[in-house]
């Protein structure tokens, strides 16, 4: 597969790369599947599901694409405006050969694609359709049906919300109580047609943004980047809600916040989902994504169940689930898979959960997650490598074979020890290793290799913020490393809340592992485990004046005291020299393996991260360059 034809869907830029002929020829070649997959027990099985997002260009996409499929001799059932899981419940609720949903998800305005499903919402994937597809898309003109299909227009919003409200537990609502106040950022995406099923939870809906607008005025529909859950979390301080919820583009995948407007991984999100499932079903088997901390597989023990690591991607957790009857499956990307809802993602019906969740227990949201807060979290690293495999084999020498952590080929290499891990998988898009390393003792310190891995960071700060960094006090955390730069806020002021980081492929949601555990809460001091204080810790000053690099103590270097000797001088305050050299980490035996940024060259081992427009990329050289994060 190439260009716009992807792991998982269809996507592109419209009408460059996606445009009204090319949709028509995909829904022919999704016709020519459908003919060599068969039936697969459908009551419909010459009819497909068709529906679509927000975007203006998502109409004539879908008239085409309805166009091709008619051509191939399907029937067509045009369900219009809907959200990708409103189109999986159709496919499987109605009984038809398959489904597409017309959408980009929550890339741009100038994108669109098509997500694909087979009878009873099985998706369609790289691995088993999608070259099929492309194959007839972009070959000779496929020859149409003899009998033409035709186009219907249906509804499925009432079938579908009654099936939604199925899952609210309204033995516990308070007739004369106050409701739970929700706060939700529809990002002027899909998200805005919940609205009704929203209200109908018996909450006091707080919307934000929920104006159907296909270019995103507001801010880009992907929850799971800090920058877009700023708004939500305001939202919830100001007007004291319970919890605040954020959808994105096509409505499949939900990042929730907490009352502080904290944000809470979807992987703690999943073990709670999962503990209040196996209530009703002990001992059923959870899937969880395998970057997920170490609390969710204890936690679903914790509470009768079985939990089961998956690879990264919609289309393995599915498989895995209907293969083994899990009763519930999650990824760090934000989507939740239901066993009832045809083993497909709904984040609505996440929602439902936590809403249940929260009435039931009797508790806040923060005090729901704390006894999941076990273990520190890191944020993605991105290294550029020209031998990605070549790069994960040095890491397997070092961290398996002779230091004896226990291997997992299940997606990349994951390698545990007894109070850390990390998982490095490489990029399915771009040549990239996404690494971030992570350690899990509950009550210790950061492992010394990690510690020694931000150390040897470089910490460049303007001139003049630097100018208006407070004094120092010591980390409790990180008393003994060089990671006091601070945050250039007062300390009076409330710091932004602490993001969970997920990362992000081009047209969609990939990621690597990450830990989760005490975080240092002082809001002076920067925690190496939030995005926020490492664009701090490791941006880089642009253009001719430079940048301040900061030693230890928080004071300026002078320029010829910025070379690797004194900055290696530096890190090793305080330790042997065997210890020194005992202090190698996974990023710098990456790093001898092959590691290249883009850009002029760097010092070994050495990443920088730039926040550009905002958002912290890895860089090296010029702004315009450089990877999300």
């Amino acid at each position: 597969m190439a260009g716009i034809f992807k792991a998982y869907d269809v996507r592109g830029l419209y009408p460059g790369q996606l445009n009204e002929e090319l949709a028509r020829r995909i829904g022919m070649g999704f016709g020519h599947l459908v003919e060599l997959t068969g039936d697969q027990g459908a009551e419909r099985p010459r009819t497909v599901v068709v529906s679509r997002d927000m975007r203006s260009h998502s109409v004539p996409l879908s008239e085409a694409l309805c166009d091709g499929l008619t051509a191939a001799g399907l029937d067509v059932l045009d369900v219009g405006l809907a959200t990708t899981p409103m189109n999986y419940f159709a496919t499987g609720q109605l009984g038809t050969a398959g489904g597409i949903q017309v959408t980009a998800s929550h890339n741009g305005a100038e994108y669109n694609g098509l997500k694909f499903s087979l009878a009873g919402a099985v998706p369609v994937s790289g691995d088993d359709g999608i070259p099929i597809i492309e194959e007839h898309a972009l070959g000779a003109e496929p020859k149409p049906a003899a009998a033409p299909g035709r186009v219907e227009t249906t509804s499925v919003e009432a079938a579908y919300a009654e099936h939604v409200l199925s899952f609210l537990d309204r033995s516990f609502e308070a007739a004369d109580g106050p409701k739970l106040r929700l706060a939700a950022d529809a990002a002027n995406g899909m998200g805005t047609i919940y609205r009704p099923l929203l209200e109908a939870c018996g909450v006091e809906l707080l919307p934000l943004y929920f104006e159907l607008d296909g270019t995103f005025p507001n801010h880009e529909a992907n929850p799971l980047l800090p920058e877009n859950l700023r708004d939500l979390s305001d939202l919830v301080v100001e007007q004291k809600a319970d919890l605040g919820v954020s959808f994105d583009g096509d409505g499949d995948r939900a990042a929730f916040v907490d009352e502080h407007g904290e944000p809470i991984g979807s992987d703690l999100i999943t073990a709670l989902i999962a503990g209040q499932m196996l209530e009703r079903e002990s001992g059923g088997t959870v899937i969880h994504d395998i970057r997920s901390s170490r609390a969710v597989p204890e936690y679903i023990r914790e509470h009768g169940g079985t939990p089961l690591p998956e690879r990264v991607g919609h289309s393995f957790v599915k498989a895995t689930m209907r293969r083994t009857g899990a009763i519930f499956g999650g990824e760090l990307a934000g989507h939740y898979y239901f066993r009832q809802n045809y083993c497909a993602d709904s984040s609505i019906l996440a929602v439902v959960a936590v809403l249940n969740l929260i009435r039931r227990s009797g508790k806040s949201l923060s005090e729901i997650t704390a006894p999941l807060r076990r273990y520190a979290k890191s944020s993605e690293i991105n290294f550029e490598v020209e031998d990605k495999d070549a790069a994960m084999a040095a890491l397997i020498d070092r961290y398996a074979t002779r230091q004896g952590g226990a291997l997992d080929r299940l997606d990349g290499i994951r390698i545990d020890f007894d109070d850390w891990w990390f998982n490095v998988r490489p990029s399915n898009t771009e040549p990239l290793l996404r690494l971030p390393p992570a350690r899990g003792s509950p009550g210790g310190g950061v492992p010394d290799g990690i510690r020694h891995w931000v150390r040897r960071r470089p910490r460049r700060l303007p001139p003049q913020a630097a100018k208006q960094t407070p004094a120092v006090r010591p980390d409790p955390l990180l008393a003994a490393s060089s990671l006091q730069a601070r945050q250039l806020v007062p300390t009076a002021e409330k710091p932004r809340p602490h993001q969970e980081v997920e990362e992000r492929e081009k047209g969609g949601h990939g990621g690597s592992d990450v830990g989760h555990g005490r975080r240092v809460e002082d809001p002076v001091h920067p925690d190496p485990f939030r995005l926020e204080d490492q664009a701090l810790l490791h941006s880089e000053a642009l253009g001719p004046s430079g940048g301040v690099e900061l030693d230890r103590q928080g004071h300026e270097l002078e320029q010829d005291d910025r070379g690797e000797q004194n900055r290696t001088k530096q890190d090793h305050a305080g330790c042997t020299h065997d210890q020194a050299k005992e202090h190698h980490d996974v990023a710098q035996v990456a790093a001898d393996s092959g590691h290249r940024h883009e850009g002029r060259a760097q010092p070994q081992g050495r990443v920088v991260l730039r926040v550009l427009d905002g958002v912290p990329r890895l860089v090296a050289g010029n702004a315009d360059r450089g990877h999300r994060v």
